[in-house]
């Protein structure tokens, strides 16, 4: 498939299993547990806690596979005991050779299709407690011992843009305010290693013009001074983002997948039910942090500042015509 046509919604089968038996269960933790966000991946799901995804669910012939990076565990001390209970529970563990410090580790499950078991609740509960306490320690600036590679780490906070992004996720999810986020870390596939990369976004939204009105909305994230300058910084992401969405017919196929994206959250009793339409599109820059200092040097151009520290909620936009 041509790489513009990616697209995150889900198929209708899957949206089913979650609204049925076999993962109902999930969903049900999900709605209640307000730290964890579902997103969609087109051919999986990714569940996430902190900006790490907790669960990556992929949908086979005879099971759902659930991914879980076990690099995760490398400040907690006690990561082996915690593989233990996994496995007590159905995970399998296997991890790449080469380079102790760099080889991928990781926990896989096979969770059967039509599963009906009345204890799968206990399943996806007894398996997110374990996840999250891992993905605590490695997000905690006080854990500095890193145990695979054997050294102390910096004391610097581990993805902080992405634990901003889903901050930011969970405060504008509803279609009640002006925003609704409905994705994070889109990446879109080139074609060829000669093409050059473009459609990588930290956030997309739909911003509410008026009832059932709405415009889609890219948003980048900033939350460190570096980010803001040199190669990636505010002026190269304001260029690509123009150019992108210069492109009519992506445009439109990611207008159709958000469509697309909010019928199945609507289904999933994820948001309130509307009628929605899309309109134009616009471009978002959110600082957070310490890149606040650079937004706020900025203000008289046309980068609007973006952010309540307190809350989170997007305030303003930058409308791209």
């Amino acid at each position: 498939m041509n790489a513009d046509f990616k697209v995150r919604h889900i198929r209708d089968d899957f949206t089913n299993s979650l609204l049925s038996v076999e993962l109902k269960s999930l969903l049900d933790i999900i709605k209640k547990d307000d730290t964890l966000r579902l997103c969609f991946r087109g051919h999986s799901i990714s569940v996430y806690y902190k900006g790490d995804s907790l669960f990556k669910i992929v949908p086979l012939k005879k099971c759902y596979k659930i991914h879980f990076d076990y690099n995760h565990a490398r400040f907690t001390s006690n990561f082996e005991t915690q593989r233990r209970r996994l496995e007590e529970l159905g995970y399998e563990y296997s991890e790449g050779k080469g380079d102790v410090k760099k080889r991928y580790r990781k926990i896989t499950h096979k969770y059967p299709l039509n599963n009906m078991k009345s204890d799968s609740c206990f399943f996806w509960n007894d398996s997110s407690i374990i996840l999250k306490m891992l993905i605590d320690d490695f997000l905690d600036l006080e854990k500095k011992h890193d145990y695979y590679k054997k050294e102390n780490k910096k004391g610097k906070s581990c993805h902080l843009e992405r634990q901003r992004q889903q901050d930011i996720m969970r405060v504008n999810n509803t279609l009640n305010g002006e925003y609704f986020v409905y994705d994070i870390e889109y990446d879109q596939p080139r074609n060829s290693s000669e093409e050059a990369k473009s459609g990588r976004f930290d956030m997309l939204a739909l911003r509410r013009k008026s009832k059932g009105h709405y415009n889609l909305v890219i948003i980048e994230l900033k939350s460190t001074i570096d980010a803001c300058i040199g190669k990636c910084g505010i002026e190269k992401h304001r260029r690509d983002l123009k150019t992108y969405i210069g492109k009519g017919a992506i445009v439109k196929i990611r207008k159709d997948d958000a469509l697309k994206i909010y019928e199945h959250y609507s289904l999933l009793g994820l948001v309130e039910q509307e009628s929605v339409q899309i309109e134009d599109v616009e471009i978002l820059f959110v600082f957070t942090d310490e890149a606040i200092g650079y937004a706020n040097k900025i203000q008289d151009k046309k980068e609007r500042c973006v952010l309540s520290s307190e809350d989170l909620h997007l305030k303003y936009n930058e409308g791209v015509s």
